[in-house]
């Protein structure tokens, strides 16, 4: 029986042995995965953060430009009347007369104006951009 009993007790120590062993693996596997989440967190924090910057400098550039245009073309249509007085243009009733009267031409002007404004522009690329690298 003693002999039955140093059986028992020596599996039980092998038994707490191996335990412990698997619960120290167990510990340094989660501290492990611990810090790689919190090295992950960390760089999305710092990707999130930057592409929060860089949409708030976007915006404010685009509220820049739409204020820049918005007082040129504030100003331009203070003084389009007076300039086209200078030249001798003819006033808005002519001209919607003449727009009533000769529709296809007006329509030729504009499609030839839309022709050379197309033409100025500069050629879009079409498909996806290339990623740039960091």
């Amino acid at each position: 029986m003693i002999a039955q009993t140093k059986s028992v007790e020596t599996t039980k120590a092998k038994a707490t042995a191996g335990a412990k062993v698997m619960a120290r693996k167990a510990k340094s596997k989660l501290g492990r995965r611990a810090a790689s989440l919190k090295t992950t967190t960390k760089r999305a924090s710092g990707s999130v953060a930057g592409y929060s910057q860089q949409a708030q400098e976007f915006f404010n550039r685009g509220k820049t430009a739409f204020h820049t245009a918005s007082d040129w073309a504030g100003a331009t249509a203070k003084h389009l009347p007076a300039a086209a007085r200078k030249l001798n243009f003819p006033d808005q009733k002519a001209a919607m007369d003449f727009a009533e009267q000769r529709p296809l031409v007006v329509g030729a002007v504009g499609l030839g104006l839309g022709l050379v404004v197309g033409a100025l522009l500069p050629r879009m690329q079409h498909g996806p951009t290339p990623k740039r690298r960091k």
